[in-house]
This record gives structure tokens, C-alpha cells and sequence, in this order.
């Protein structure tokens, strides 16, 4: 991922989630819900995970990979390993020196007999070449938290972004994790590198963006007729301040469903439903300044209804919007243009 698009990720997930999760909360968290899962569970969602990166076409097309040792309550990365050394797949493994991290090559995986740092099996630096991370065409990174912006979180050390910051601009960067390890958002920092794919045992996350720029209201409501019609359903996040054209917008999800009734605002009401090919709902939170905790089920159920649903002020609700929701954010540039951004994660479920 280059540094503008880092960048606007980061604008993004300050807009959409300003309540980020801490970094050292979401360590302590994410620890215990690791320590949780059952061993032999845990092997089963890791071979899920494993199928998943091996079907990744980039992975698929590397000639060298690198790798790194799991540790007992992580994603065992050693399927993914065997599978890559049988197609002839050259692996690099870290060794940990001080605060340098350095790697080295693995023909075998009977390479990796030295106990390291931190307890992480190394590879015998006396028969396994050393290696540059330049080398690497995809790069398997641990974390101990990801978010959907592509946000890692470490285990404090920062060895892993002072090394992603030396690979080659093209090479994959993919973190592993139990999906619970993937929250909506965590806070980052300027030295923090993000990854470019999340894979976990029940999707592959691949955060992106788009950008229109739309110079009148029937522009504003042909971009959400375009959603409509590719197929982008669900639930959509709308982000803006007032005037940015949220309602226009979702008048053109109307159109674009045929819905039997005028779209107005429901600022005052919560919600409205419109009836037409699909249901459409159209929320609006610009009162909460929180949720209670007797309403939150009351959203769940709303974001579980078929259809969709279009959520005007979505940032006010935070993680009670689905990871799979499609987030589009509206600027306005001048008395009649404005500047869409639509970030999505293209989840891909299982």
C-alpha cells in the first residue's frame, strides 16, 4: 500500500470511527480473546486461514515469500509453509538481533530448530543463507490486532514496521488473524505500516477506496443508482457534514429500487422505510451522542434487514456498523460539487 492511500485511510477511519480503539487496549484485549479459543479450534481456523492466503493469486504467482514462526495461541502459519516449500517456493524467515530483525532463507522446514527471542522458532543462521526482505514478493506479517482500514497493531517492539518500511513498494504485505482479532478501527501512528490484505478464518479483507467527484445533485444520485445496480447492498454508512448531499443520495438509492414513496429526512423520527424492488431504510443518527445500551439492539436488528439500509451521521453509532458495510463519504468542494469517497474492505466471506 503506498503512503497516499495509507494516508487517506487514516483521514477516513478518523472520520468514520473517531472513537478508535487504543493500542495498548486493543493488545490486552486481543490477548485474552487468543488465549481463549480452544487448541483444537484453533488448528481448525488456521487451516481455513491457510486455504485462503494460498488462494490469494499474488501468492500464488511469488517466488519468494516471507514467512515467520507462530507461536503457540497465533495463526499457525506452518501449512501455509509446507504448501509453499513443496511448490518451490523460496522462504525467508526473521531472526531477531537486538532490535534488528534480519531474514534468512528456508529450504526445509527442519530449518527452523533455534529457539529465539520471545520464545519464536528462528532458523539456523549457519546453513540458511541471509536474505534481503527486498527479495520478498509477498510478506505474511503478525499482528496482534488489525482494524479494516488495513491498521496493524505490533506487540510493542516495532520490529515488523521498521522492516516493512525497507520492502520492495510491490511486494503483498498480508496480516493473519483469528477474526476476532479484527475490530473496526484502532488507533495508528505515522511509523505504523499498514497491510495491504487481512486474512482471517471467515473472510479475506481488502480495504479500498473510489473517488467521484459529482458537480450537481442528479450526478450525486446517478452515483448511488450505480451502487444500487452493481450490486452493492447492504448496509451503506453515509459520512458528511449538513448540506453535503447524504439525502440526496439516498434519493437516488430510491430511484434506483423504485420505491413507491417520496425520500425525506428522518432526522426526527430515526428511521423511514421506502417499499419498492427491495426494502430501503433510511436512518439517521445526527442526535445520538451515544446509543443507550437498551438501543443496541434495536440497530442490530435494523442492520440484519433485508434490504438496504442507508445510515445518515453513521460515525455516531461506531462499531455497531457491520465490518461489511460500504462507508461513503461526502465533501463538499463548492456550492455545487462535491467529492464522494466510497471505502469498502471487498469482503470476501466464506
Amino acid at each position: 500500500m503506498n503512503q497516499k492511500n495509507a494516508d487517506r485511510l487514516n483521514e477516513l477511519k478518523r472520520i468514520a470511527f473517531p472513537n478508535a480503539l487504543d493500542k495498548q487496549e486493543a493488545r490486552i484485549a486481543m490477548r485474552k480473546r487468543r488465549r481463549a479459543i480452544d487448541s483444537r479450534l484453533s488448528l481448525y481456523k488456521s487451516r481455513r486461514i491457510a486455504e485462503r492466503v494460498l488462494s490469494i493469486p499474488e501468492v500464488q504467482q511469488a517466488g519468494t515469500v516471507a514467512m515467520y514462526a507462530s507461536l503457540t495461541d497465533e495463526v499457525s502459519t506452518d501449512a501455509i509453509a509446507h504448501s509453499l516449500l513443496e511448490r518451490g517456493v523460496m522462504l525467508l524467515y526473521p531472526v531477531t538481533k537486538g532490535d534488528v530483525v534480519e531474514f534468512h532463507q528456508v529450504s526445509s522446514f527442519t530449518s527452523l530448530c533455534k529457539q529465539g527471542v520471545f520464545g519464536i522458532r528462528e532458523p539456523e543462521v549457519d546453513v540458511c543463507p541471509r536474505a534481503d526482505i527486498q527479495e520478498a514478493d509477498v510478506i505474511l506479517a503478525p499482528g496482534i490486532a488489525f482494524d479494516l482500514f488495513g491498521g496493524r497493531v505490533g506487540f510493542g517492539g516495532g520490529y515488523y514496521d521498521r522492516l516493512l518500511m525497507q520492502k520492495r513498494p510491490d511486494a503483498l504485505v498480508i496480516g493473519l488473524a483469528f477474526e476476532s482479532q479484527v475490530v473496526h478501527a484502532v488507533e495508528t501512528e505515522a511509523h505504523d505500516v499498514p497491510v495491504d490484505r487481512v486474512v482471517t478464518e471467515d473472510a479475506l479483507y481488502h480495504p479500498q477506496i473510489t473517488e467521484t467527484y459529482c458537480q450537481s445533485e442528479e450526478q450525486t444520485r446517478a452515483l448511488a443508482r450505480s451502487i444500487i445496480e452493481r450490486g452493492d447492498q447492504g448496509v451503506l454508512a453515509l459520512h458528511g457534514n449538513l448540506g453535503a448531499g447524504k439525502t440526496c443520495f439516498v434519493n437516488g438509492l430510491a430511484e434506483a429500487l423504485h420505491t413507491r414513496e417520496a425520500v425525506a429526512s428522518p432526522t426526527f423520527i430515526y428511521c423511514r422505510e421506502y417499499h419498492g424492488d427491495q426494502l430501503l431504510i433510511h436512518a439517521d443518527a445526527y442526535r445520538l451522542e451515544r446509543v443507550p445500551d437498551h438501543e443496541t439492539d434495536y440497530w442490530a436488528q435494523l442492520f440484519e434487514s433485508e434490504g438496504v439500509v442507508a445510515v445518515e451521521w453513521a460515525n455516531r453509532l461506531g462499531t455497531l456498523i457491520p465490518k461489511s458495510a460500504l462507508h461513503c463519504f461526502s465533501e463538499v468542494i463548492s456550492e455545487h460539487d462535491r467529492r464522494w469517497t466510497c471505502f469498502n474492505t471487498d469482503t470476501t466471506k466464506a
